[in-house]
Protein backbone atom coordinates (compact mmCIF):
# COMPACT_ATOMS: atom_id res chain seq x y z
CA UNK A 1 0.00 0.00 0.00
CA UNK A 2 0.71 3.53 -0.13
CA UNK A 3 -0.46 7.23 1.25
CA UNK A 4 -2.68 9.10 -1.20
CA UNK A 5 -2.90 12.76 -1.62
CA UNK A 6 -4.51 14.60 1.25
CA UNK A 7 -7.63 16.20 -0.16
CA UNK A 8 -9.08 16.47 2.32
CA UNK A 9 -8.77 20.61 2.78
CA UNK A 10 -10.12 21.19 -0.55
CA UNK A 11 -13.31 18.73 0.06
CA UNK A 12 -13.81 20.39 3.45
CA UNK A 13 -14.12 24.27 2.24
CA UNK A 14 -16.42 23.06 -0.03
CA UNK A 15 -18.82 21.13 2.27
CA UNK A 16 -18.24 24.42 4.71
CA UNK A 17 -19.54 26.68 1.83
CA UNK A 18 -22.31 24.77 1.32
CA UNK A 19 -23.35 23.39 4.91
CA UNK A 20 -23.28 24.60 8.41
CA UNK A 21 -21.39 22.37 10.26
CA UNK A 22 -22.08 23.02 13.81
CA UNK A 23 -26.05 22.79 13.22
CA UNK A 24 -25.47 19.27 11.21
CA UNK A 25 -22.57 17.77 12.77
CA UNK A 26 -22.15 16.91 16.44
CA UNK A 27 -19.80 18.85 18.14
CA UNK A 28 -17.80 15.66 19.42
CA UNK A 29 -17.06 14.82 15.03
CA UNK A 30 -15.80 18.09 14.45
CA UNK A 31 -13.25 17.81 17.24
CA UNK A 32 -12.51 14.60 16.30
CA UNK A 33 -11.81 16.02 12.75
CA UNK A 34 -10.07 18.86 13.91
CA UNK A 35 -7.50 16.76 15.66
CA UNK A 36 -7.35 14.16 12.95
CA UNK A 37 -7.14 16.19 10.20
CA UNK A 38 -4.55 18.20 11.90
CA UNK A 39 -1.74 15.48 12.44
CA UNK A 40 -2.45 14.33 8.94
CA UNK A 41 -1.35 17.72 7.75
CA UNK A 42 1.45 18.18 9.60
CA UNK A 43 2.37 14.46 8.82
CA UNK A 44 3.67 15.59 5.46
CA UNK A 45 5.64 18.56 6.58
CA UNK A 46 7.17 16.46 8.96
CA UNK A 47 8.11 12.44 7.08
CA UNK A 48 7.83 13.84 3.59
CA UNK A 49 10.55 16.56 3.33
CA UNK A 50 13.55 14.86 3.69
CA UNK A 51 15.89 17.69 3.07
CA UNK A 52 13.76 19.78 6.01
CA UNK A 53 13.51 22.77 3.57
CA UNK A 54 9.71 23.65 4.50
CA UNK A 55 8.71 21.83 0.78
CA UNK A 56 6.77 18.52 1.45
CA UNK A 57 6.95 15.81 -1.77
CA UNK A 58 6.10 12.64 -2.36
CA UNK A 59 8.39 9.17 -2.97
CA UNK A 60 7.18 8.49 -6.60
CA UNK A 61 3.69 8.88 -8.47
CA UNK A 62 2.08 5.87 -6.46
CA UNK A 63 1.95 8.23 -3.56
CA UNK A 64 0.31 11.80 -5.57
CA UNK A 65 -2.51 9.48 -7.26
CA UNK A 66 -1.49 9.50 -10.43
CA UNK A 67 0.65 6.18 -10.27
CA UNK A 68 2.43 6.73 -13.91
CA UNK A 69 2.73 10.11 -13.46
CA UNK A 70 5.72 11.38 -16.15
CA UNK A 71 7.27 14.03 -13.29
CA UNK A 72 8.67 10.84 -11.79
CA UNK A 73 10.46 9.38 -14.72
CA UNK A 74 13.57 11.89 -13.30
CA UNK A 75 13.25 12.00 -10.28
CA UNK A 76 11.71 9.31 -7.38
CA UNK A 77 11.58 11.76 -3.94
CA UNK A 78 10.62 14.78 -5.04
CA UNK A 79 9.00 18.31 -3.40
CA UNK A 80 6.05 18.55 -5.91
CA UNK A 81 3.83 21.67 -5.88
CA UNK A 82 0.82 19.40 -6.15
CA UNK A 83 1.39 18.36 -2.69
CA UNK A 84 2.28 22.12 -1.66
CA UNK A 85 -0.92 23.44 -2.86
CA UNK A 86 -3.12 21.01 -1.08
CA UNK A 87 -1.06 21.73 2.30
CA UNK A 88 -1.96 24.84 1.93
CA UNK A 89 -5.48 24.02 2.02
CA UNK A 90 -5.52 21.97 4.34
CA UNK A 91 -3.97 24.37 7.34
CA UNK A 92 -6.66 27.05 5.59
CA UNK A 93 -9.40 24.32 6.31
CA UNK A 94 -8.28 24.07 9.75
CA UNK A 95 -7.79 27.54 11.16
CA UNK A 96 -11.72 27.85 9.43
CA UNK A 97 -12.41 24.61 11.82
CA UNK A 98 -10.45 26.45 14.76
CA UNK A 99 -12.68 29.56 14.30
CA UNK A 100 -15.61 27.52 13.83
CA UNK A 101 -14.99 25.55 17.30
CA UNK A 102 -13.97 28.30 19.03
CA UNK A 103 -10.30 27.56 19.82
CA UNK A 104 -7.60 30.44 21.35
CA UNK A 105 -7.27 33.21 18.51
CA UNK A 106 -3.03 31.96 18.92
CA UNK A 107 -4.58 28.81 17.65
CA UNK A 108 -6.19 29.97 14.87
CA UNK A 109 -4.06 32.29 13.51
CA UNK A 110 -1.60 29.51 13.61
CA UNK A 111 -2.74 27.57 11.50
CA UNK A 112 -3.50 30.24 8.74
CA UNK A 113 0.25 31.39 9.27
CA UNK A 114 1.35 28.21 8.82
CA UNK A 115 -1.03 28.59 5.48
CA UNK A 116 0.18 31.45 3.80
CA UNK A 117 3.57 30.75 5.07
CA UNK A 118 3.85 27.52 2.78
CA UNK A 119 2.09 29.08 0.04
CA UNK A 120 4.68 32.51 -0.08
CA UNK A 121 7.45 29.56 -0.06
CA UNK A 122 6.38 27.40 -2.91
CA UNK A 123 5.87 30.81 -5.32
CA UNK A 124 9.94 31.78 -3.93
CA UNK A 125 11.09 27.74 -5.09
CA UNK A 126 8.30 26.43 -7.35
CA UNK A 127 7.37 29.23 -9.73
CA UNK A 128 9.63 29.88 -11.93
CA UNK A 129 8.44 32.52 -13.88
CA UNK A 130 6.62 30.36 -16.17
CA UNK A 131 5.36 27.14 -14.19
CA UNK A 132 5.09 25.07 -11.13
CA UNK A 133 8.06 22.60 -11.40
CA UNK A 134 8.93 20.13 -8.76
CA UNK A 135 12.49 19.82 -6.97
CA UNK A 136 14.57 16.73 -6.06
CA UNK A 137 15.26 16.78 -2.95
CA UNK A 138 18.33 17.83 -2.10
CA UNK A 139 20.05 19.39 -4.58
CA UNK A 140 16.60 21.12 -5.82
CA UNK A 141 17.19 20.18 -9.38
CA UNK A 142 13.84 21.59 -10.87
CA UNK A 143 12.33 19.17 -12.93
CA UNK A 144 8.81 19.68 -15.49
CA UNK A 145 7.40 17.72 -17.91
CA UNK A 146 4.48 17.35 -19.66
CA UNK A 147 1.95 16.23 -16.92
CA UNK A 148 -0.92 18.79 -15.45
CA UNK A 149 0.38 17.83 -11.95
CA UNK A 150 2.33 21.25 -12.48
CA UNK A 151 -1.54 22.43 -12.94
CA UNK A 152 -3.02 21.59 -9.94
CA UNK A 153 -1.59 24.34 -8.00
CA UNK A 154 -4.40 25.97 -9.93
CA UNK A 155 -6.34 24.71 -6.78
CA UNK A 156 -5.29 27.43 -4.92
CA UNK A 157 -6.99 29.46 -7.19
CA UNK A 158 -7.29 33.31 -6.34
CA UNK A 159 -4.73 32.76 -3.25
CA UNK A 160 -2.60 32.67 -6.29
CA UNK A 161 -0.72 36.22 -7.78
CA UNK A 162 -2.71 37.18 -11.38
CA UNK A 163 -0.02 36.75 -13.17
CA UNK A 164 0.55 32.66 -11.94
CA UNK A 165 -3.09 32.43 -13.10
CA UNK A 166 -3.17 34.59 -15.98
CA UNK A 167 0.31 32.05 -17.23
CA UNK A 168 -1.41 28.84 -16.25
CA UNK A 169 -4.38 29.63 -17.43
CA UNK A 170 -3.25 30.31 -20.73
CA UNK A 171 -0.93 27.15 -20.93
CA UNK A 172 -4.22 24.98 -20.47
CA UNK A 173 -6.02 26.77 -23.45
CA UNK A 174 -3.38 26.04 -26.10
CA UNK A 175 -5.08 23.16 -28.03
CA UNK A 176 -2.97 20.07 -28.54
CA UNK A 177 -0.96 20.22 -25.86
CA UNK A 178 -3.47 19.11 -22.34
CA UNK A 179 -6.38 20.70 -23.85
CA UNK A 180 -8.24 17.78 -25.76
CA UNK A 181 -11.58 18.09 -27.24
CA UNK A 182 -12.71 15.98 -24.42
CA UNK A 183 -11.39 17.76 -21.56
CA UNK A 184 -7.95 18.04 -20.04
CA UNK A 185 -5.10 15.36 -20.13
CA UNK A 186 -3.11 13.94 -17.78
CA UNK A 187 -0.09 14.35 -19.82
CA UNK A 188 0.87 17.11 -22.97
CA UNK A 189 -0.81 15.19 -26.01
CA UNK A 190 2.54 15.70 -28.59
CA UNK A 191 5.12 14.47 -25.42
CA UNK A 192 7.09 12.12 -26.33
CA UNK A 193 6.03 9.23 -23.40
CA UNK A 194 2.50 10.28 -24.03
CA UNK A 195 0.40 7.18 -24.02
CA UNK A 196 -3.42 5.87 -23.53
CA UNK A 197 -3.15 1.89 -22.95
CA UNK A 198 -6.35 2.26 -20.40
CA UNK A 199 -5.06 1.41 -17.50
CA UNK A 200 -2.36 4.06 -16.82
CA UNK A 201 -3.69 7.48 -15.48
CA UNK A 202 -0.54 9.39 -15.67
CA UNK A 203 0.81 9.18 -18.60
CA UNK A 204 -2.27 11.09 -21.25
CA UNK A 205 -5.45 9.79 -19.95
CA UNK A 206 -8.37 12.39 -18.88
CA UNK A 207 -8.52 11.32 -15.52
CA UNK A 208 -11.18 13.09 -13.27
CA UNK A 209 -9.18 14.22 -10.19
CA UNK A 210 -6.80 15.92 -11.31
CA UNK A 211 -9.32 17.49 -13.71
CA UNK A 212 -11.24 18.25 -11.60
CA UNK A 213 -8.81 20.15 -9.02
CA UNK A 214 -7.61 22.62 -11.68
CA UNK A 215 -11.24 23.80 -13.06
CA UNK A 216 -12.14 24.24 -9.42
CA UNK A 217 -9.42 26.27 -9.20
CA UNK A 218 -9.80 27.97 -12.96
CA UNK A 219 -13.76 28.75 -11.47
CA UNK A 220 -12.30 30.47 -8.48
CA UNK A 221 -9.91 32.44 -9.67
CA UNK A 222 -12.36 34.20 -12.10
CA UNK A 223 -12.01 31.95 -15.21
CA UNK A 224 -15.00 31.21 -15.29
CA UNK A 225 -15.25 31.17 -19.30
CA UNK A 226 -12.41 29.40 -19.70
CA UNK A 227 -13.40 26.33 -17.15
CA UNK A 228 -17.10 26.29 -18.39
CA UNK A 229 -15.42 25.80 -22.20
CA UNK A 230 -13.35 22.65 -20.78
CA UNK A 231 -15.92 21.46 -18.32
CA UNK A 232 -18.32 21.07 -21.50
CA UNK A 233 -16.27 19.43 -23.25
CA UNK A 234 -15.96 16.59 -20.78
CA UNK A 235 -19.92 16.55 -20.03
CA UNK A 236 -20.69 16.57 -23.78
CA UNK A 237 -17.89 13.19 -24.07
CA UNK A 238 -19.84 11.72 -20.63
CA UNK A 239 -23.51 12.52 -22.37
CA UNK A 240 -22.27 11.15 -25.62
CA UNK A 241 -19.66 7.94 -24.45
CA UNK A 242 -21.02 7.54 -21.24
CA UNK A 243 -18.85 7.33 -17.72
CA UNK A 244 -15.53 6.05 -17.91
CA UNK A 245 -12.11 6.19 -15.18
CA UNK A 246 -9.87 7.39 -18.37
CA UNK A 247 -11.10 8.87 -21.40
CA UNK A 248 -8.76 9.12 -24.42
CA UNK A 249 -8.04 12.37 -25.32
CA UNK A 250 -7.57 12.12 -28.89
CA UNK A 251 -10.25 9.59 -29.88
CA UNK A 252 -12.55 9.68 -27.04
CA UNK A 253 -12.83 6.09 -26.22
CA UNK A 254 -13.55 4.86 -22.92
CA UNK A 255 -11.38 2.11 -20.49
CA UNK A 256 -13.07 -0.76 -19.70
CA UNK A 257 -12.37 0.61 -16.23
CA UNK A 258 -15.80 2.61 -14.92
CA UNK A 259 -16.22 4.41 -11.58
CA UNK A 260 -16.63 7.86 -10.19
CA UNK A 261 -13.55 8.35 -7.93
Amino acid sequence: GSIKPPIYGWALKNIMSHHDLLKEWPREDLEKLYAGAGKWAQWFMDCRDDDGDGLPGFEGGNENGFDEVTAFMDGISMATPDLCAQEVLNFEAQGDLAKLLGKPREEIDGWYRKSRELLDKMLEKMWDGEHFVCLKQYTHEPIFSGSNMHYIPLVLGSRLPQAVIDKMCADLLVEGKLLSPYGLASENLDSDVYEFTGVKMGCGPISPPGQLFILTGLWEAGKKAEAKMIIDRYLCRLMDGGFSHFIDPIHGEGSPFCGTW
